[in-house]
């Protein structure tokens, strides 16, 4: 029908290379939060999204280094020298704060999202 079924994401997930934690009850809580129109299934639409946003899960997991969860001006700053960016300390704090939306001095998963 075009569209995946719950009992069909994870095997769609795993050929993406994507783990959901939790087992049926993380699948039910991804699905909840992809499936924008509430049909009970993703469409192609929401897969893509879904997709999309774990190719920034993996972006994340490679800028945080120390596997913290979170990624620190350091962090960032060694991530941007990779793509061949230098950035000043000063530059990279400011940077870091326009993100940080939590004030704790890291970006963390939800802010990194926004």
């Amino acid at each position: 029908d075009g569209e995946l079924q719950i009992h069909e994401l994870p095997l769609a997930l795993q050929d993406l290379g994507v783990s959901v934690e939790g087992g049926v009850k993380g699948i039910k809580e991804l699905l909840q939060k992809i499936d924008s129109d509430g049909n009970g299934s993703v469409s192609l639409e929401e897969f893509e999204t879904l997709f999309d946003v774990a190719r920034l899960q993996r972006i994340f997991e490679e800028i945080d280094e120390d596997k913290s969860g979170t990624i620190s001006e350091m962090e960032m700053r060694a991530a941007l020298k990779k793509m061949g960016v230098s950035v000043s300390a000063g530059d990279a704090k400011r940077m870091l704060r326009s993100v940080d939306t939590s004030g704790d001095g890291v970006i963390s998963w939800d802010e990194f999202l926004k």
